[in-house]
């Protein structure tokens, strides 16, 4: 199970575990079961070497015969400590080249994630740059819309304008329209008024061209009675 956080005991249990099942403790290893960065765990794996070396040279310096020569021990130990020098020198090798591969892995991936930066900022710029044009574009469009509802903003203002003085001229006219109506009632009953007197005239001079002529043949016949009397 990976963990977040890797402590120095569990780094040693991990290690036993990897020493009980037969096999070198690396940091590949204990980072592929407990996980962290490999800075800390080759930091532990060298704590953990010369620990080891200096226990194994203190357990060789202990001699159950304290009867023994000095010197014989001493060159015995000597020895000892040499030999867990070289060990330790091969494993500072192997964990020096270990350490050398880690680094290479890293630089790898340090020059696929440069690509990688590079193709996204390009990729972004490219975007960007598409994003501008077309910020721009509607922006035009926005201006454009703008003039074209001030324009249509002014037309409709023109429009209630005239809409009023057509209301107000109707209105003006519709009085006016009332008033003929009245001046057109009134001609018109002035009208009636003069027919029926021009009728009462037109019957008078019947009635007197009827007494014009009667009154004619009556001096027609006066006259004729004189001329012959009998």
């Amino acid at each position: 199970m990976k963990k977040e956080h890797i402590t120095y005991p569990l780094f040693l249990q991990t290690v036993n575990q990897i020493k009980a099942e037969g096999q070198t403790p690396s940091v590949r290893l204990v980072r592929s079961r407990i996980g962290g960065s490999n800075s800390t765990l080759l930091e532990f794996l060298r704590r953990w070497q010369e620990e080891s070396a200096l226990a194994s040279s203190i357990d060789e310096t202990i001699s159950d015969d304290l009867r023994q020569a000095l010197l014989i021990e001493f060159g015995r130990v000597t020895k000892n400590v040499r030999e867990n020098l070289e060990t330790l020198l091969v494993q500072e090798k192997a964990q020096s080249n270990e350490a050398n591969d880690l680094l290479n892995e890293a630089e790898i991936r340090i020059s696929e994630l440069e690509a990688q930066i590079k193709e996204t900022k390009e990729q972004a710029d490219h975007a960007i740059l598409l994003l501008e044009k077309q910020l721009s574009a509607t922006e035009e469009r926005v201006t454009e819309f703008q003039r074209q509802l001030d324009k249509l903003e002014g037309q409709f203002k023109e429009s209630v304008m005239a809409l009023e003085i057509a209301r107000t001229e109707s209105a003006k006219a519709q009085i006016q329209l009332e008033r003929a109506d009245k001046t057109t009632q009134k001609a018109e009953t002035k009208m009636e008024e003069l027919e029926k007197k021009i009728i009462k005239l037109q019957e008078s001079a019947h009635q007197a061209e009827i007494r014009a002529a009667v009154a004619e043949a009556r001096f027609s016949e006066l006259t004729h009675q004189k001329k012959n009397p009998s």
